[in-house]
């Protein structure tokens, strides 16, 4: 199943926010980003990459990872990118997933991907190597919000006068 990317709002405010700034890059990252995310069915652990110097690729992959995760439960999933007025002052960049709860009739935030850069680290003074002139860039990620997310696999699950049927990657083998 195949994740919607962005929300019509969301969306609109990040390419307004692009042609503002003029900034190609953010635009190319967005762009790789969807691409990432909407071909990954499954991850290939040989093509994970986690020595790159790339913040950029290692908050791709990481996205790329966790969606990965929730595409094996087959639920109805929408990826969202944050606008700026959505963001934490540490935040420059977060990536939601969403899964779709029948019972509100929308979709609830089950995860996250954000990126921190440095903000964190010049206010807790953490540097790289010995070199005292660059601070360590970061990247906060959230797999699961585990009690949203039962919730949504619990209705997404039902079945009429069966019960429960629960997705098979959940199944204990």
């Amino acid at each position: 199943m195949k994740p919607t990317f962005s929300n019509e709002h969301s969306q609109h405010l990040l390419l307004d926010d692009h042609h503002k700034a003029g900034d190609e890059r953010a635009k190319n990252f967005e762009d790789m980003l969807k691409k990432s995310i909407s071909s990954s069915g499954t991850i290939n652990p040989n093509e994970v990459n986690l020595k790159s110097n790339s913040i950029d690729f290692i908050y791709i992959q990481l996205a790329t990872i966790i969606t990965s995760f929730y595409h094996r439960l087959n639920l109805p999933l929408r990826v969202c990118l944050s606008p700026t007025y959505e963001l934490l002052s540490y935040e420059s960049l977060r990536l939601t997933i969403e899964v779709y709860l029948p019972s509100q009739i929308d979709y609830v935030r089950v995860g996250s991907v954000s990126l921190i850069d440095d903000y964190l680290a010049r206010r807790l003074m953490i540097k790289h190597n010995s070199d005292n002139k660059s601070y360590v860039a970061m990247i906060h990620a959230r797999v699961a919000d585990v009690s949203q997310l039962s919730k949504c696999v619990l209705e997404a699950s039902q079945t009429i006068g069966r019960g429960i049927k629960l997705p098979s990657v959940l199944l204990n083998r």
